[in-house]
């Protein structure tokens, strides 16, 4: 089997699996080329092989994983957002303004450091 790599550099197989073309219908995971080769199989690779988007995005976080303290905390301030928003009447939910991702992130910097492990 061939593989290629992505622009963040993850390594994709060449295969069905991993093309643009491909379409796969439930009702009897048929394989099918969008491209005009009809029915496939699963490690068949045309000349017309294009990753598809999803994995051309792969790795484009670079490889680094959010500690779960930050993870736990941003889970916890839309939990409570939620809970608030809901029992607000409705000019209190045109008032009412979540926290952004980067306040999030700038408070949990500030008070632990850096939000991602050092591996």
């Amino acid at each position: 089997m061939e593989y290629v790599k992505n622009e963040f550099c993850v390594t994709v197989a060449k295969c069905c699996a991993s093309c643009g073309y491909l379409n796969i219908f439930k009702n009897g995971n048929a394989r099918i080329c969008s491209d005009g080769n009809g029915l496939v199989k699963s490690s068949y690779v045309c000349p017309h092989w294009v990753m598809r988007e999803n994995l051309r995005q792969a790795g484009i976080g670079g490889g680094r994983i959010k500690k779960k303290a930050y993870l736990d905390i941003v889970l916890q301030t839309r939990e409570s957002e939620e809970c608030r928003y809901a029992a607000m009447n409705t000019e209190q939910r045109r008032a009412f303004k979540r926290k952004t991702v980067s306040e999030l992130r700038e408070k949990f910097c500030q008070t632990y450091g850096s939000l991602y492990y050092d591996i």
